[in-house]
């Protein structure tokens, strides 16, 4: 998702990926540097949260989803793979 929405030219346009640890590890074992923190994700438009070996664990913990402070009403929220999980209601 960030090479095609990186390609986008516009003014005040930007792209970054944001993670609770400084550096996170694909599935595929590509490790990248996160570049905002996720106390910096209400700041943002749009989120797309990503998916990953973590995604059960982090939906089942109340107070890393409460962390992340997404606003529905103001952000688009979007998601791939298992980080819908991360996006379903609490329940």
């Amino acid at each position: 998702a960030m090479t095609i929405l990186g390609r986008v030219q516009q003014p005040d346009w930007g792209v970054s990926i944001a993670s609770p640890a400084p550096t996170v590890t694909s599935m595929n074992g590509v490790t990248v540097d996160a570049q905002m923190s996720l106390d910096e994700l209400p700041a943002a438009d749009a989120v797309i949260i990503g998916s990953g070996t973590k995604s059960r664990e982090y939906a089942a913990d109340s107070v890393f989803l409460t962390s992340m402070r997404l606003d529905p009403r103001r952000q688009l929220l979007g998601s791939q793979c298992s980080g819908v999980l991360l996006l379903a209601p609490p329940g």
